[in-house]
């Protein structure tokens, strides 16, 4: 369970039930902590309280306003940039990935589950493309065709969408790199895809 990565000292409470987050018996568990506003009871499990790592997780906003890597040792806390940093560099597991666009949703409850045992393939949590169980290697692919074609100046808009242009196609046959284009449309509406554009620069 990603929360006990997340989670390193947490408080302890007088309830004792099943954690609706983990499902695990608890003799320190908390009062939900959802605001009225909450709408993804569908991702929990039925129980009658929270367990201290779970409620801690819940209560720390920045888990929900932030992106992150959680190990056993840390909680790095990333912006944009560095989540493309840590993308191409994983740490040694377990660890927990969330990237966030919208900084305000708790986009990891699909994925609370999803702790990492491997570097080369692992889930990775995401507030708009959901929960994605990837390989290094693609990783790795993507950026080379993200990075080069943006030194071409192309943008992000028409990687995202496949969107190029007639001057673009000419460009590319004229300078020798039109099978960058061709790599970059086969990737389109590809999860991963998504992430790598939205982290790069």
């Amino acid at each position: 369970m990603i929360t006990r990565l997340c989670i390193k000292n947490p408080m302890l409470g007088k309830i004792k039930g099943v954690c609706s987050a983990c499902g695990q018996n608890t003799e320190n568990g908390f009062p939900f902590p959802f605001s009225e506003n909450f709408t993804g009871f569908s991702y929990l499990f039925h129980g009658n309280c929270f367990c201290p790592y779970c409620y801690g997780f819940f209560k720390d906003p920045r888990f929900r306003k932030r992106s992150w890597l959680a190990t056993e040792k840390e909680v790095k806390f990333l912006k944009r940039l560095d989540c493309r940093l840590n993308l191409l560099d994983l740490p040694e597991p377990p660890f927990a990935f969330y990237i966030t666009k919208a900084y305000h949703r708790q986009g990891w409850l699909s994925g609370l589950r999803c702790e990492n045992f491997s570097r080369e393939k692992f889930y990775l949590l995401t507030d708009f493309v959901g929960t994605i169980l990837i390989e290094s290697k693609d990783i790795f692919q993507m950026y080379e065709i993200i990075e080069f074609l943006r030194g071409k100046k192309i943008s992000k808009t028409k990687l995202l969408t496949g969107g190029f242009s007639i001057f673009d196609f000419r460009r590319a046959i004229n300078e020798g790199w039109q099978d960058f284009i061709e790599k970059a449309k086969a990737q389109v509406k590809k999860p991963l895809w998504e992430v790598m554009i939205y982290v790069s620069e």
